[in-house]
């Protein structure tokens, strides 16, 4: 352990924060002599919000092996990996590297504990925010030179793996999408069949219009007292909201509540598979849950009561959200209500579908497969940072 040394944060790096840059002055091109606006949207809503450019200014530019620390929203998360000019409400953190690395500084700054020391030297409760005084609070232990490389790149590698596997749930995603468009939207496996008259076209003989909720149930979510402890301390039942969207599956949330908050609430505890789907807020992000959770009254439930499968209802929800995006035509999209899904639909007998799920059902598996690895892998690197960074064990 003599290798090891403390030092305060203020004095192995410097901090910078973003810039203010007004809407008016932001482009939706990335036009010559823009960069990228890197905004907190970005971070909570994995990179899929339209992307905002504005001119170059190098006093205000991260790159893609810099750290980003977030101001608001969720404070003390650390970030790197993008480039561009950062926004107000965050800071890029420089370290002295003659003491210490980039990649063990943005490792040692992602530990849960560091967070929990900001947190404790922060004074609002109602709006929590960083702030360059909190910085100095942290200490940060330092080993060798070798020593850094070593346990950053070991979780370097883990942060590899996550990353190509949500790679391939994405490809895996791109699939499924192609061939539900293939076969309810183009009709491709129908062609040489009958097709009839229906109120929005040609459809395959034995299909029909309805609504979505002919076929779908809408459940609804409610949130129990955030200041009642007993609904929400040591809670282990997943409460889903919009943030905690970050592909198909949904496994974890960023909150929990208690059987006595689930009892105390409008939420049922929905089961594996239940679709999510956000109405305010962020509007339109979908997800299936992973394992057996509650939700909050921004988003609907979606559950099959006629037979079809959550799978076939995942995609069929994908192509309604996009409808309604398309309508919306450059208006603002800022909620989704129950009236949305009364509109009329093309719904397929429910033999046609039996046999799409048989093809679909295996991609939809190996997304929850790849997705539950990559919770070990997390799980795994949350459990060993600590030790790591602490000498407690060596790689």
């Amino acid at each position: 352990m003599s290798e090891w040394k403390e030092y305060g944060l203020n004095e192995i790096a410097s901090f910078s924060q973003g810039k203010q840059i007004p809407v008016s002055d932001q482009f939706e091109n990335n036009l010559e002599g823009l960069d990228r606006f890197i905004r907190i949207v970005d971070f909570t809503s994995d990179w899929t919000q339209p992307a905002r450019y504005v001119k170059k200014d190098d006093k205000y530019k991260v790159g893609r092996n810099d750290i980003v620390m977030l101001r608001y929203g969720t404070p003390g998360k650390v970030f790197r990996g993008h480039e561009g000019i950062i926004a107000n409400n965050m800071f890029k953190i420089a370290p002295d590297e003659s003491i210490v690395t980039k990649e063990y500084l943005y490792w040692f700054l992602y530990q849960d504990s560091v967070y929990k020391i900001l947190m404790a030297n922060q004074s609002s409760s109602t709006m929590p925010a960083i702030s360059f005084k909190m910085l100095s609070c942290v200490n940060v232990r330092v080993p060798s030179f070798d020593m850094q490389e070593q346990i950053s790149s070991f979780f370097d590698y883990i942060d590899d793996k996550i990353a190509v596997n949500r790679r391939i749930c994405e490809n895996l995603e791109a699939q499924a999408q192609a061939l539900f468009k293939h076969w309810f939207i183009d009709f491709a496996p129908f062609k040489n069949g009958k097709f009839v008259e229906s109120e929005l076209g040609m459809i395959p003989e034995g299909w029909r219009v309805g609504k979505f909720t002919d076929i779908f149930d809408l459940g609804s979510g409610g949130t129990p007292k955030t200041s009642e402890k007993l609904y929400w301390e040591d809670g282990s039942i997943p409460f889903f909201s919009p943030k905690d969207v970050n592909g198909v599956y949904c496994f974890d949330t960023e909150k929990h509540i208690t059987e006595k908050g689930l009892n105390n609430c409008s939420s049922s505890l929905y089961s594996k598979n239940t679709i999510f789907i956000t109405c305010r807020g962020t509007v339109g992000k979908i997800a299936m849950a992973a394992v057996p959770m509650a939700m909050n009254q921004s988003n609907y439930a979606i559950l099959s009561n006629k037979g079809y499968s959550q799978y076939f209802a995942y995609l069929m929800t994908v192509s309604i959200v996009k409808k309604l995006k398309f309508k919306a035509n450059g208006a603002v999209f800022d909620a989704i209500t129950s009236k949305d899904f009364k509109e009329q639909i093309i719904i397929p007998n429910l033999n046609v579908v039996n046999r799409f799920d048989s093809i679909i059902q295996p991609i939809f598996d190996n997304i929850l497969n790849i997705g539950f690895e990559n919770l070990r892998l997390s799980t795994l690197r949350d459990a060993l940072l600590p030790k790591l960074m602490s000498g407690q064990i060596k790689v």
